[in-house]
Order: structure tokens, then C-alpha cells, then sequence
């Protein structure tokens, strides 16, 4: 992990500095804060889709399988890049993730790994404590309220 002290060197140098404080206690705390001060329903008005957004039944394939299913999926893309209304020569395409429940995600590891003597409880429970401090690098863990 990086030192807190490298991670300040690129963080807004313009702010108070109650404002700095605040922020340098808040980051320090991560990712034990986590909480439901990060979701929002303050634009689920605006017909636009944003970055961050959580919409139901998004189709993914899980290959090399073709098969084609729903999940619930987060919007990665930028809000702008997004935007019907930003025209461009090539139009993007939206970027997503599915969305899955850590609880379910850890009982089939359970399932296909520890109860076939793949590997050891120990081993799956050191992955999903390091799903939760967001050290695993292909997984973003959020908690729901």
C-alpha cells in the first residue's frame, strides 16, 4: 500500500486548511468509512446516465461462454463521453461492470474451492477482507446501506 504521506502530494493543494484536515482524516479512514454518504438519488430526474450510476438488468457474456444474461452493472464511463448530445466523428460506446452481492460471490468460492479441497477457508476469507480494503485490482467493492 502507499504511504498516506506520497498519496497527499497529489491531492488539492488549494483547499483550507480545515478543509485539508477534514479530507486527510477522511482518507486515513478508508475504506472503513464507507458508508451510505456515497450514493446518491439526487439525479435520478435527469435522463442522462452518469458515471457511477447503478442501473438494472445490464446484458453481459461471461466468455468465452455466449451465453447472454442481466445483471445490475455501475456506469464507468465519463458522464460527457456518455452524452447523446456530445456528437462526435465516432460515437462512444458506454463502459460497465456488473454488480454482485460479496456474500453470494463468497459462498460459491466456498462451494468450488474450499469444499473441493482447492483451497482453504483461510484463503477465501483473506480475498474477500481484501476485496472490502479494495486491494484486490479487477474488483470494486462497494457497501450498500
Amino acid at each position: 500500500m502507499i504511504p498516506f504521506e506520497e498519496v497527499k502530494k497529489y491531492l488539492p493543494q488549494y483547499l483550507s486548511s480545515t478543509a485539508q484536515k477534514e479530507l486527510f482524516k477522511d482518507l486515513s479512514q478508508f475504506p472503513h468509512n464507507i458508508d451510505q454518504r456515497i450514493y446518491t438519488s439526487q439525479l435520478s430526474d435527469h435522463e442522462n446516465i452518469f458515471q457511477g450510476d447503478g442501473i438494472q438488468n445490464l446484458l453481459y457474456i461471461n466468455l468465452p461462454s455466449t451465453d447472454i444474461g442481466e445483471v445490475p452493472g455501475m456506469i464507468l464511463s465519463n458522464t460527457c463521453d456518455i452524452d447523446p448530445t456530445n456528437k462526435r466523428f465516432m460515437p462512444l460506446r458506454m463502459v460497465y461492470t456488473p454488480i454482485f452481492n460479496l456474500t453470494k460471490y463468497e459462498q460459491t468460492l466456498i462451494k468450488t474451492h474450499v469444499e473441493t479441497g482447492k483451497k482453504t477457508i483461510q484463503s477465501v476469507n483473506s480475498h474477500i477482507s481484501d476485496i472490502r480494503k479494495q486491494y484486490v485490482s479487477h474488483i470494486f467493492y462497494l457497501l450498500f446501506p
